[in-house]
């Protein structure tokens, strides 16, 4: 008779994969390219499935062969509108649980800036020293005013001019 052998074994769960990820805290102006880096291995070297995904955009899948080397990856993502946004990355290599990790971009609008109302300065003379308070500026910082605060204004009437800034821009 023909006896017929077989063997089965359980395949091993190997290792999960490593992920790197992307800094926490990515600040971005509206209209410009945000490239979200990670960096994946798997210390098995099998292929990998990296997944981007943001609410509102399209997810972007992009395939790593198998390699234990680790893989600097990226994705980029055309931010117009401000506010924050989470980008999730997941990893997967078939066999393990998938790993997932998040990092925050938050694009920002050009400073607004709200003056005070103009003053009025009773004056005898030719002029007067004049301090005003500053304007207030959101999403971003007083560059300075012209005439500064302090100054001495001629009779007549003066127009100051005030500049605020961010890393997206300047409004004056």
């Amino acid at each position: 008779d023909n006896v017929l052998l077989t063997q089965c074994c359980a395949t091993p769960i190997g290792s999960a994969p490593d992920v790197g990820c992307p800094p926490t805290g990515i600040t971005a102006c509206p209209g410009t390219m945000v490239n979200v880096p990670v960096v994946v291995s798997d210390a098995d070297g099998d292929s990998l499935l990296v997944s981007w995904q943001v609410l509102g955009f399209p997810g972007y899948d992009e395939i790593v062969p198998g390699t234990s080397t680790p893989q600097n990856l990226t994705h980029g993502y055309l931010f117009t509108t401000p506010g924050t946004y989470t980008v999730t990355i997941t990893v997967s290599d078939g066999v393990n649980p998938p790993v997932t990790c998040t990092t925050i971009v938050t694009v920002t609008e050009i400073p607004t800036i709200t003056c005070p109302p103009a003053i009025t300065m009773h004056i005898l003379g030719s002029g007067t020293v004049v301090t005003y308070p500053d304007p207030t500026v959101t999403g971003g910082g007083l560059a300075g005013c012209s005439p500064p605060s302090g100054s001495w204004f001629a009779l007549g009437i003066t127009p100051v001019t005030c500049t605020a800034t961010n890393a997206c821009g300047t409004n004056t």
